[in-house]
Protein backbone atom coordinates (compact mmCIF):
# COMPACT_ATOMS: atom_id res chain seq x y z
CA UNK A 1 0.00 0.00 0.00
CA UNK A 2 1.11 3.95 -0.53
CA UNK A 3 1.95 5.82 1.93
CA UNK A 4 -0.78 8.20 1.84
CA UNK A 5 -3.40 5.52 2.05
CA UNK A 6 -1.86 3.98 5.18
CA UNK A 7 -2.02 7.26 7.04
CA UNK A 8 -5.94 7.87 5.97
CA UNK A 9 -6.72 3.91 7.13
CA UNK A 10 -5.17 5.26 10.48
CA UNK A 11 -6.41 8.50 10.75
CA UNK A 12 -9.76 7.10 9.95
CA UNK A 13 -8.98 4.81 12.70
CA UNK A 14 -7.96 7.81 15.17
CA UNK A 15 -11.40 9.81 13.94
CA UNK A 16 -13.71 5.99 14.99
CA UNK A 17 -12.55 5.76 18.48
CA UNK A 18 -11.61 9.29 19.22
CA UNK A 19 -15.65 10.17 18.58
CA UNK A 20 -16.72 7.70 21.02
CA UNK A 21 -14.24 8.60 23.71
CA UNK A 22 -15.28 12.33 23.25
CA UNK A 23 -18.94 11.72 23.16
CA UNK A 24 -19.23 9.64 26.54
CA UNK A 25 -16.60 12.16 28.25
CA UNK A 26 -19.00 15.13 27.66
CA UNK A 27 -21.65 12.53 29.09
CA UNK A 28 -19.51 11.68 32.00
CA UNK A 29 -18.65 15.75 32.23
CA UNK A 30 -21.79 17.22 31.91
CA UNK A 31 -24.78 14.98 32.39
CA UNK A 32 -23.77 12.73 35.49
CA UNK A 33 -22.79 14.24 39.03
CA UNK A 34 -19.19 14.38 40.14
CA UNK A 35 -18.22 11.84 42.75
CA UNK A 36 -19.82 8.33 43.54
CA UNK A 37 -22.01 7.53 46.56
CA UNK A 38 -24.58 4.67 47.09
CA UNK A 39 -26.23 3.54 43.93
CA UNK A 40 -24.56 6.56 42.29
CA UNK A 41 -23.05 3.81 39.28
CA UNK A 42 -27.31 2.70 38.67
CA UNK A 43 -27.80 6.38 37.17
CA UNK A 44 -29.17 6.16 33.59
CA UNK A 45 -28.70 8.27 30.77
CA UNK A 46 -30.09 7.66 27.05
CA UNK A 47 -30.77 4.11 29.16
CA UNK A 48 -27.13 3.33 29.35
CA UNK A 49 -25.87 2.99 33.26
CA UNK A 50 -23.41 5.23 34.65
CA UNK A 51 -20.84 2.34 35.11
CA UNK A 52 -21.32 1.43 31.17
CA UNK A 53 -20.28 4.90 30.32
CA UNK A 54 -17.23 5.09 32.08
CA UNK A 55 -16.45 1.41 30.85
CA UNK A 56 -17.14 2.82 27.18
CA UNK A 57 -14.80 5.75 27.95
CA UNK A 58 -12.27 3.82 29.20
CA UNK A 59 -11.82 1.33 26.70
CA UNK A 60 -12.15 3.73 23.75
CA UNK A 61 -9.69 6.18 25.15
CA UNK A 62 -7.00 3.38 25.80
CA UNK A 63 -8.16 2.20 22.02
CA UNK A 64 -7.53 5.75 20.93
CA UNK A 65 -3.54 6.00 22.20
CA UNK A 66 -1.88 3.66 20.27
CA UNK A 67 -3.75 4.61 17.21
CA UNK A 68 -2.62 8.45 18.03
CA UNK A 69 0.94 7.21 18.31
CA UNK A 70 0.60 5.41 15.26
CA UNK A 71 -0.05 8.77 13.50
CA UNK A 72 2.62 10.22 14.89
CA UNK A 73 4.74 7.30 13.98
CA UNK A 74 3.46 7.52 9.83
CA UNK A 75 3.98 10.71 9.20
CA UNK A 76 7.34 11.22 11.06
CA UNK A 77 6.00 14.34 12.47
CA UNK A 78 7.08 14.70 16.76
CA UNK A 79 6.38 17.86 17.17
CA UNK A 80 6.97 18.04 20.68
CA UNK A 81 10.45 16.18 20.17
CA UNK A 82 11.37 17.17 16.66
CA UNK A 83 12.36 20.68 15.76
CA UNK A 84 12.60 22.39 12.23
CA UNK A 85 15.73 23.52 11.63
Amino acid sequence: MKRITINALVDIGCLITFIPSLVSGLVLYFVFPEGGGRGSGWLTYLGIAKNQWVTMHNNTSLIFLPCSFSTCSCTGNFSAISTRR
